[in-house]
């Protein structure tokens, strides 16, 4: 893996974070005081959708597994 993608993985772990703490600040906030497992999982998959369909400025689609050099 090279230092570019490294440096990728580690935004997208970032990203990641951040969306995980924003997710937990919603739901701790939400109208409902304990909201339900299909809820939640409602919740989190709209945000993972979200966050998944931004924009990577400068990136050209590098996976983990692109070995290619």
């Amino acid at each position: 893996m090279t230092e570019l993608e490294l440096k990728y993985l580690g935004a997208d772990i970032r990203k990641l974070t951040a969306a995980i703490e924003s997710l937990t600040a919603a739901l701790t906030a939400s109208r409902s005081p304990s909201p339900s497992p299909s809820q939640a999982a409602s919740v989190i998959e709209t945000r993972i959708k979200q966050v998944s369909a931004r924009p990577r400025a400068g990136r050209k689609g590098l996976s983990v597994n692109d070995n290619s050099d």
